[in-house]
């Protein structure tokens, strides 16, 4: 059985080389920005644009750092099942948002700091709303209790009608097999059925061919029975395919269950490598009893993350070129807060995040 690990996928040295220059690179951009250059990218491109480079130079070292780790460019989003993880997707998602906007907003600060038109005090006094810390609390309690849920259900094992257990589906497997053997050997005896009806004809035809007169109507009527029989050789052959190609099928559903009860940890279904990982991860099952299931907390929690994050980025760029205007001010505000954050957005959070807990935390094996 295979272990999973992480290193079978992993890279060569040249992404690890890669890894680094991007970000030294990234390192010396900033620094390069802080001295002078945000100040113009603020007013060439706005300050949404410069939101939007810290942004992709943050996602640039994630997606970095997770091709290093397990040989997938969205590595960092795979737990260790192998799988991708709805809460890694939504604590990164909100890691990124709100700690590139807090670079955002202290960049130009520095810079003005550097000038004398800011104190050391007040070039970092940007404060963040206690609902915005609420609500990346929720979803960091919400990332160590699915963890710690399924931590709980890796020393469970499947009880549901012995169906899922490795012995059940081995003989599932096992059956299957048998099954296609049969149905492969009907294929080829209606094959040679077909092939001798085929014969049968060709010797009635040219048997009608080469017949007298007064033996026309007798040879003709061999010429209509071989094709009579032909037909129903053809269609036997299509039944014996079609039934075939069923029995193949259920070998390869047969093989994926036996796979996923011997690669289980506990309850919860596996992959055995990265390579694996799909996004519908994000939205189905994690158990034995049903991977193969919509998760429908997933999804809500999902949608909602979605809105909420899109929502608050939208208050944020508001907010961006509300204030930005101070780089040109020989008196620029002492201090700058977040948006504030909705008490309904984190109601919204609060409910998905529970109702996704609560589901999870069920057995479903």
């Amino acid at each position: 059985m295979s272990n999973g690990s992480p290193t079978e996928a992993k890279p060569s040295g040249t992404m690890t080389i890669a890894l680094w220059l991007v970000t030294i690179f990234a390192s010396l951009f900033w620094i390069v920005m802080t001295v002078g250059i945000f100040g113009w990218a603020l007013r060439a491109g706005g300050p949404a644009v410069a939101w939007a480079a810290c942004i992709l130079f943050s996602v640039a070292l994630l997606v970095l750092a997770g091709r290093e780790v397990n040989g997938r460019w969205m590595g960092i989003l795979i737990d260790a099942r192998n799988k991708y993880s709805l809460a890694r997707l939504q604590i990164t998602i909100w890691t990124v948002i709100v700690m590139t906007a807090f670079l955002t907003f202290a960049l130009p600060r520095v810079r003005l700091m550097a000038q004398g038109k800011l104190t050391q005090a007040n070039a970092l006094d940007i404060t963040f709303p206690k609902e915005l810390i609420l609500a990346m609390g929720i979803s960091a309690v919400s990332f160590a209790g699915a963890s710690l849920i399924k931590r709980t259900k890796t020393s469970k094992t499947t009880t549901i009608d012995l169906k899922a257990t490795p012995e059940a589906t081995r003989q599932r497997r096992d059956q299957a097999k048998a099954d296609l053997a049969i149905a492969e050997t009907q294929v080829l005896n209606a094959a040679q059925e077909q092939k001798t009806k085929e014969e049968e004809l060709a010797l009635a035809t040219k048997a009608l061919a080469d017949a007298a007169a007064t033996e026309k109507k007798a040879a003709q009527d061999k010429v209509d029975m071989a094709q009579t029989l032909l037909k129903s050789a053809q269609q036997d052959r299509e039944r014996a395919t079609k039934d075939r190609d069923a029995k193949k099928a259920a070998l390869e559903t047969a093989e994926k269950d036996f796979v996923a009860a011997t690669e289980a940890e506990g309850l919860l279904h596996r992959n055995a490598s990265p390579s694996e990982a799909s996004w519908v991860d994000l939205v189905r099952g994690e158990e034995i009893g049903n991977y193969k299931l919509v998760d429908m907390s997933k999804v809500q929690m999902l949608f909602f993350t979605v809105v909420v994050v899109s929502s608050y980025a939208g208050s944020i760029i508001a907010l961006l070129y509300n204030v930005m205007y101070y780089m040109d001010l020989k008196t620029p505000p002492v201090a700058i807060a977040f948006p504030e954050f909705s008490d309904t957005l984190n109601a919204l959070l609060g409910i998905s995040h529970g109702t996704y807990l609560s589901v999870k935390a069920v057995d479903h094996s």
